[in-house]
């Protein structure tokens, strides 16, 4: 086990972090001991937003992470009734594609009427309940390959796979790249011609797990060609929510479009994934790039933001994302320690299925 997180996890217990260089045995029973706490945390939230496919994939990721770490049929057990309830919820607006999205328990967003409507971009158009969205999409195909990795159970990366398919042409090929790919925001027709950051990359890990899961090439090549359009972004400096090539980036100012908030995190942990998952070494890089960028945010306070914007002070926020540096922990020293402040603060009010992906992935 790394030594950084045998002290995350002595640091949970509440057992000094001067015991990081802790014998790996008695780390070893450190996650032991912790196994049922996280255990108990994740399956609780999961069970409280049953709804919400996003929290699903998100509780399934941290379980698959646990097991991993602490094999356990109860653990594997409670893992496949998430991904299970994924696959039963694979296409709930009946339209004949594999997608996830906001399910109609839902409230509706912020200038719709009906529970579930959302307006993305506040420009008058609701998409309707359970439309499928990239980020939801590909959150749970990654859950679901994943599980199929575990368990060798090729049912969930054919559901994942499908997803894909599916969603294969909703997105293009900027002019600009002709090796990259970029998906569109949604399956939506309201969504054509925009360009969001962590919805993209969220497909493009998807798209790497789902080659890992079932060895077909054409995920993989789909893979690297998203991971492209995002360095494509890096190397322009545009940590925004939106990327280079949508409307709203081009209108706004040279500060806005640096603005860097939470869904950053999203982008550095799917170049991660993509990164190790392709071996490519220039997407780990842009991974790091990306998550010490929104890290530093906080730490020298250029963004005086609140948290739900930016939650990367780990200072005064308690956001999932606040534990987004610990998916780094093992690669970078800056974001390990980044990952042992916030966890220090974040465990003793309760650890959300994130944090606890986060800080158990390998």
């Amino acid at each position: 086990m790394p030594k950084i997180l045998s002290a995350l996890l002595l640091l949970i217990a509440c057992v000094p972090l001067a015991l990081a260089s802790t014998p790996s045995d008695e780390a070893n029973l450190q996650i032991g001991a912790q196994a049922s706490k996280a255990l108990a945390q994740v399956q609780g939230f999961a069970q409280r937003q049953k709804n919400d496919p996003s929290v699903q994939a998100e509780s399934c990721l941290a379980l698959i992470a646990l097991g991993q770490l602490s094999p356990s049929p109860e653990i594997t057990s409670a893992a496949r009734t998430l991904a299970d309830r994924l696959v039963d919820m694979r296409d709930l607006n009946q339209d004949g594609k594999v997608g996830w999205g906001i399910a109609a328990t839902a409230a509706p967003g912020p200038g719709c009427k009906q529970p579930g409507e959302f307006d993305a971009f506040a420009d008058g158009t609701c998409n309707a309940a359970n439309r499928e969205y990239m980020f939801e999409t590909g959150l749970v195909s990654m859950c679901l390959a994943r599980m199929s990795i575990v368990t060798k159970d090729m049912r969930y990366a054919l559901v994942a796979a499908r997803a894909l398919d599916d969603s294969w042409d909703m997105g293009t090929v900027p002019a600009a790249c002709p090796s990259c790919f970029y998906y569109w925001y949604s399956y939506d027709q309201n969504d054509i011609n925009r360009y969001v950051q962590n919805s993209n990359v969220l497909m493009g890990a998807a798209a790497a797990w789902v080659a890992e899961a079932t060895g077909q090439i054409k995920y993989r090549i789909r893979a690297r060609a998203v991971a492209r359009s995002e360095e494509r972004e890096v190397d322009a400096g545009n940590f925004n929510y939106f990327g280079i090539d949508d409307a709203t980036h081009q209108r706004q100012s040279v500060n806005k479009t640096r603005a860097l908030e939470n869904h950053l995190a999203w982008v550095g942990k799917s170049l991660l994934d993509m990164g190790r998952l392709l071996d490519d070494a220039e997407t780990l890089r842009d991974g790091i790039m990306v998550q010490s960028a929104w890290q530093r945010c906080g730490v020298d306070s250029s963004c005086a933001r609140n948290c739900s914007v930016n939650a990367s002070d780990a200072d005064k926020c308690r956001e999932s994302a606040t534990a987004s540096p610990c998916f780094f922990k093992n690669i970078d020293s800056f974001l390990a320690e980044q990952c042992v402040l916030a966890i220090g603060r974040l465990a003793p009010l309760g650890m959300t299925p994130t944090m606890w992906w986060a800080l158990l992935d390998q």
